[in-house]
This record gives structure tokens, C-alpha cells and sequence, in this order.
């Protein structure tokens, strides 16, 4: 049951991720259409705007998960101690219970390369066959 519920776990959050930051970058480049669709005109490839926002979405991803990473690793077992000393666990098997996660490459994996790829995605099939005035002048595809 554990294991149920740890795994659905890490999907929904993997899922959150990808969601949020789908999300945010869309919403960013429909509010800098206009601009983008001026870089566009003037020679700028979809391949280099798809390129930047990939990277954006690598960097923040990255940073948030060695932020977490590291967060977990440092108080995962204090906070842990210090919920089955505070619950009311009359059975003992709260106290038996240790800190532990997937090695770190499946973390990568999971966190870093899952959601950038599929974001990536998502900004690609959003730009790369747009034309500039289609950008400029909020046309639908």
C-alpha cells in the first residue's frame, strides 16, 4: 500500500510539474506575441525561440529539483523523527519508520528530464509552424 501511494505520488508531482510550468510558459509567450512575432519578421528562426524557452524551462526545473533534492535529503529524516514523537502512535510503528527515496538518477529522470521534454513539446507545437503575423495580429491557427 506504501508503495501504491508513494508512486502515485511521485507521478502526480511530476504531473503538477509539467502542468505548472506548461502553464506559465504559455501564458508568458500569449502575452509577448507581439514582440515575439517582431523577432519573428525580422529573420529570428522558430527553432531559436522554441530553443530559448526549452532552456528556461531546463533551468527553472533544475533549480527547483536540487532546491527539493537537497531539502529532502538534509530534513527528510528530522522531520520525519520528529512527526512519530508528536503523533499518537500507541503500536511503536511510526518510530520504525526510515527516510528513503528513488537513487538519484531515477530522480533526474523523473524531475529534470520528463518535464523538460514534455514542455518541450508543448512550446514546439505551439511556435514552430506560427508566422509572424499570426503572432502580431493574434490570428487563430
Amino acid at each position: 500500500l506504501i508503495i501504491i501511494l508513494s508512486t502515485s505520488l511521485i507521478f502526480f508531482s511530476v504531473l503538477s510539474i509539467i502542468f505548472f510550468i506548461t502553464n506559465l510558459l504559455l501564458s508568458h509567450i500569449e502575452n509577448n506575441k507581439k514582440s515575439l512575432g517582431t523577432l519573428k519578421a525580422f529573420g529570428l528562426p522558430s527553432s531559436s525561440v522554441v530553443f530559448t524557452y526549452s532552456s528556461i524551462t531546463c533551468a527553472i526545473v533544475t533549480l527547483c529539483f536540487l532546491f527539493s533534492y537537497a531539502a529532502s535529503l538534509f530534513l527528510g529524516d528530522p522531520v520525519l523523527k520528529l512527526f512519530a514523537t508528536w503523533s499518537d502512535d500507541s503500536s511503536g510503528y511510526l518510530s520504525l519508520v526510515t527516510f528513503s527515496g528513488l537513487p538519484f538518477g531515477w530522480n533526474v529522470i523523473l524531475f529534470i528530464v520528463t518535464p523538460t521534454c514534455i514542455v518541450w513539446y508543448f512550446i514546439y507545437r505551439y511556435l514552430y509552424n506560427i508566422t509572424p503575423g499570426d503572432l502580431i495580429y493574434n490570428r487563430k491557427r
